[in-house]
């Protein structure tokens, strides 16, 4: 199985400075749940990372800038999410934003993903 996770992060240095900022600051309104999950303020969670490096999923990561410029037709969609890749191009919703808002802990996320296999 292959999965593309979308964060609503931008890539870049500065970027990535502003969103460490505004998680110390007001985590409550970050808005990207996956990046609250996956990463504390500064890094990636060592349960993530270990989950990363164990799983048989292929993941492929995306900042929202990344995503966009792959693929333009889901400009209209709220991000963070992840979908299923089924080849060349198609892509499957698997979690949407809302979905992902109500998963409160990195182990629940993980298990959501071992579940999809």
């Amino acid at each position: 199985m292959k999965l593309a996770l979308v964060y609503n992060a931008d890539r870049g240095a500065l970027k990535a400075l502003f969103d460490i900022g505004h998680k110390i600051i007001s985590p409550k309104t970050y808005s990207c749940h996956l990046c609250q999950l996956t990463h504390g303020a500064f890094i990636e969670k060592k349960l993530w990372k270990e989950f990363k490096q164990e799983t048989s999923i292929e993941l492929k990561f995306y900042h929202r800038d990344d995503f966009l410029s792959h693929y333009p037709n889901f400009i209209n969609l709220k991000l963070p999410s992840i979908f299923e890749d089924l080849g060349p191009e198609p892509l499957r919703l698997v979690l949407g934003d809302d979905q992902l808002k109500s998963i409160e802990k990195i182990e629940d996320l993980i298990q959501v993903l071992k579940d999809l296999q």
